[in-house]
């Protein structure tokens, strides 16, 4: 891996080899981040971003929310925590506004395009209804909103900058394995989680009803997990069953994980297969 950033005067350094390096992406999570460490024998300048590539291919690109200089006895280190662009949109309030005729190429050229991202990929084409952008929204929130009621797809940012809008997020096949070809592991865990699992959601239809609407997860109920939640329904866009089950298929997905642990850097994005 190689690590470069850029000054707030815009010169771009070599930052070298780290003392140590977190990255973390989810899919789950709008931004990536990264938490790093460099061992330094000069002074470093304000930074306003950082790159990491592997190889040739930009691995991470992020901007740099702290900056840090520490002196001890066993030398001087730089640590960097920086999130990727998904944070101007995280961190910016939209304005509260109504779409009369939206798209993805209005909300990129009013809500994206400024932060410097390059483009959108995905469709173009109007939609005759309103679109509300409501006081307090984040940037993101327009981009997500937008993309899940119109398109039906949760929005991607690439690691060069664009807004992936298609729902093809399909990357590159890895192979992990320690008796054939693939990538060496230095352990694998699999983990279920009981305590994420919902077993049933009651659902509120009106603002005067009663919660009478019963989605139930009945894998989970036969599995002995006994753990309800109970949901206001506000969304006009699912139907408040489907509000209910979009909760209990969150909280199945969250039970559940594989944990591998790989030895040194691998170039690996979410979107990638195993």
């Amino acid at each position: 891996m190689r690590y470069t950033a850029l000054t707030i005067k815009n010169q771009n350094i070599e930052l070298g080899q780290p003392y140590s390096v977190k990255i973390n992406k989810s899919k789950d999570a709008p931004a990536d981040d990264i938490i790093v460490v460099f061992p330094i024998d000069k002074v470093i300048d304000e930074l306003k971003s950082i790159s990491v590539y592997s190889g040739e291919n930009l691995f991470f690109y992020g901007v740099i929310d702290e900056q840090n200089v520490k002196y001890t006895s066993s030398g001087v280190f730089l640590t960097i925590i920086a999130r990727s662009m998904a944070a101007f949109l995280l961190d910016n309030e939209a304005l509260p506004q109504t779409y009369y005729l939206p798209s993805l190429k209005t909300i990129f050229e009013k809500h994206i395009k400024m932060y410097g991202f390059k483009g959108y990929i995905g469709e173009s084409k109007s939609f005759s209804s309103e679109f509300v952008v409501s006081k307090g929204m984040s940037e993101w929130d327009v981009l997500e909103n937008f993309c899940f009621n119109y398109l039906k797809v949760s929005p991607r940012i690439t690691n060069d900058g664009y807004i992936d809008a298609t729902g093809k997020n399909v990357g590159k096949e890895i192979n992990f394995s320690n008796v054939g070809q693939g990538i060496k592991y230095s352990s694998i865990s699999e983990n279920k989680k009981r305590y994420k699992r919902l077993s049933q959601v009651f659902v509120r239809a009106t603002k005067n009803g009663s919660y009478s609407i019963n989605v139930s997860d009945y894998e989970a109920i036969n599995n002995g997990i006994k753990r309800k939640r109970y949901l206001n329904y506000s969304n006009n866009k699912t139907t408040p069953i489907e509000s209910g089950e979009i909760m209990l298929a969150q909280a199945k997905k969250d039970s559940y994980e594989f944990i591998l642990e790989v030895p040194g850097n691998i170039n690996i994005n979410i979107i990638d297969r195993k």
